[in-house]
């Protein structure tokens, strides 16, 4: 079990260089999608994002399910903004406080561990005030080769990025 290399370098891939992305989580050709923008500034890579009544489950609390997808997607973009292909296999989600509708919040991810085929992440969503509101740990396992390759075929990066 090894720590993430250090020479990682993000490729400048975004929701938005990907052709035909229709992700629920990201995808900007997706009308009921959440639309998230995801960001790297060469440490972290984060989301910031202000979730609406319509992410709501109860009384100006955000749904849990949407908690579980920003963390899964900033988590997931963590490795794919790294251009690896890579898929949720187990993830651990801790709900410490409740996560408020209408207040910008920050989700960001960070590789924890590289073992090769399976990379260990971890996520939190914290509000303005540094306040931890849900953490998640997460196992993502590589997708086989063929599958990849089908994937950059139906999803290619746009002709400008790269």
């Amino acid at each position: 079990m090894s720590a993430p290399e250090k020479g990682r370098v993000w490729v400048g891939r975004t929701p938005e260089t990907i052709r035909n992305n229709g992700c629920f989580g990201c995808g900007p050709t997706n009308l009921r999608g959440l639309h998230l923008n995801i960001q790297n500034d060469g440490d972290v890579t984060y989301i910031d994002f202000t979730p609406d009544a319509s992410w709501q489950g109860f009384g100006g609390v955000v749904h849990g399910g949407l908690v579980a997808t920003v963390l899964d997607e900033v988590m997931a973009w963590e490795l794919y903004g790294y251009d690896d292909f890579t898929v949720t296999g187990r993830m651990e989600i801790t709900y410490r406080k409740l996560v408020p509708i209408g207040q910008r919040l920050r989700a960001t991810a960070k590789l924890v561990q590289d073992r090769g085929r399976a990379k260990k992440v971890h996520g939190e969503i914290r509000d303005q005030a540094d306040t931890l509101l849900a953490s998640a740990d997460a196992l993502f396992i590589h997708i086989p080769k063929e599958q990849e390759a089908e994937l950059r075929r139906q999803f290619p990066d746009a002709p400008s990025f790269g």
